[in-house]
């Protein structure tokens, strides 16, 4: 079987960046029942998660990665990536977070005592109750 030398996909890989977010949005246009399509594939999802070997191909990709390569990667890719990707999703995160803030702004805190493990229990759990309910509630 004839395949391109590395140099040559190396180079076709790099000359496509050019072109690839265009393709990819007119890709993304085109798709209209991906939720659909996502939750149909549950039960396969949850079958392939539970079998070892897929579970040891994810090890052994982990293993793949050395802590420092992951940082570098983490430092420099998604640093360059995060402010682009909090800024497209603020709306969302809003809409996503107003719950939780309107249950914390309705929280009644106990007054504190001197008891450091009863202000944990008394005030902290009951933050930690609500907001858990909350989510809950809400299925996030």
């Amino acid at each position: 079987m004839r395949v391109k030398s590395a140099a040559d996909i190396d180079k076709a890989y790099r000359d496509s960046l050019g072109r690839v977010p265009e393709a990819y949005k007119a890709g993304v246009a085109q798709v209209n029942d991906w939720k659909e399509k996502a939750i149909a594939g549950q039960g396969l999802y949850k079958e392939q998660m539970q079998k070892q070997e897929v579970l040891d191909r994810r090890e052994k990709g982990l293993q793949g990665v050395s802590n420092e390569e992951w940082k570098t990667k983490a430092g420099q890719v998604g640093a360059s990536r995060i402010a682009s990707g909090m800024q497209a999703n603020a709306g969302k995160r809003s809409t996503n977070f107003e719950p939780y803030r309107a249950e914390l702004a309705s929280i009644e805190l106990p007054a504190r005592t001197s008891d450091a493990r009863a202000n944990v229990n008394n005030r902290v759990g009951l933050i930690a109750e609500r907001l858990h309910a909350k989510k809950v509630e809400g299925g996030r």
